[in-house]
């Protein structure tokens, strides 16, 4: 059996204790994992499991480490301070998420696509006005993607769709985390809950950029 990391061997342990595991699990003196009755090969495998899930959730959780990176490390040791630290995260993972849904675009460009897609509506709907078809038309023709009105209108219906989705997730997380950080009191209980954040804030944006 080869030598494993301390993260493989601590990911090891939560998942034998998950999973119910009465043989203890431990380090032999080579370094390499040990399971009591189970199998070299069948070890083997639920170690080549967990890099595999590491290396997904480092992925997914990139982006939040970069959040915290800029933020500085977390005041672990002072509950007021980690309170603090974990409301700032929640407020820059928010701003972050809602700048990649919008690449980043300025109010007033945001505001015109709530104009846009109540144009398109109409246009799909066949209520539209002359005047109406013709702005979609001019920007279809200005895009030189060989559009229809109709065509482009489509797709901003469709990106308006997903922009509410994202942003009523976005909202949804931001109201949670702000409560779960208020009701945690005690040390234990503010680190847990920032741990806890940064998981769900890795679901988010899982959610939000899958669409």
């Amino acid at each position: 059996m080869a030598k494993v990391t301390l993260e493989q061997f601590s990911a090891l342990r939560e998942w034998a204790a998950t999973n119910q595991h009465r043989a203890p699990v431990y380090k032999g003196l080579r370094g390499e994992a040990v399971i009591p009755g189970m199998d070299d090969e069948v070890l083997a495998g639920v170690i080549a499991g967990l890099t595999i899930e590491d290396e997904i959730n480092a992925q997914r959780l990139a982006p939040i480490r970069n959040i915290q990176q800029q933020l500085g490390n977390p005041p672990i040791g002072d509950a007021d301070r980690m309170q603090s630290y974990a409301r700032s995260l929640v407020t820059a993972i928010c701003q972050f998420v809602r700048d990649e849904i919008t690449e980043s675009a300025d109010a007033a460009k945001v505001a015109g696509w709530t104009d846009k897609a109540a144009v398109a509506e109409r246009v799909i709907a066949g209520t539209a006005s002359d005047a109406d078809v013709e702005v979609v038309r001019l920007e279809a023709t200005s895009r030189g993607l060989s559009e229809t009105p109709e065509e482009l209108a489509a797709l901003q219906l469709q990106r308006a769709s997903e922009l509410r989705v994202a942003r009523a997730l976005i909202d949804g997380f931001e109201s949670q985390a702000f409560r779960q950080v208020e009701s945690a009191v005690t040390l234990p209980e503010v680190v847990q809950t920032y741990h806890d954040l940064v998981d769900q804030a890795g679901n988010l944006i899982e959610q939000v950029t899958s669409q």
